[in-house]
């Protein structure tokens, strides 16, 4: 995202937010940005979107495809996880869920 021009990343946003709004109704509100690549210009033009800009606190780390014992205990025993934490997954990968 840091590597787009300011409309690049307002379309980003929108073009998602509409796709997501149209399929649930649901308005979204937070982002996260893809790798966790921002600056403060990613975080402005998504607060002037409407977002509020979010990171992960816990990687489960599920991209190595170790199986699914070793991405719950990555998570389980990660030295950040408490309440309010965020656990960052991927889709797609072997071992997580796809629903």
């Amino acid at each position: 995202m840091s590597q787009l021009s300011d409309a690049e990343k307002k379309e980003e946003l929108m073009k998602v937010h509409e796709k997501v709004q149209t399929l649930t109704g649901y308005e979204m509100f937070l982002f996260r940005p893809p790798y966790g690549n921002y600056d403060n210009t990613v975080v402005n033009v998504a607060k002037d979107c409407g977002y509020y800009t979010i990171q992960w606190d816990v990687d489960s780390l599920d991209w190595k495809d170790c199986g699914v014992d070793y991405i719950i205990k990555t998570v389980t025993e990660h030295k950040h996880l408490g309440n309010g934490r965020i656990i960052l997954c991927h889709n797609g990968t072997k071992y997580t869920a796809r629903h």
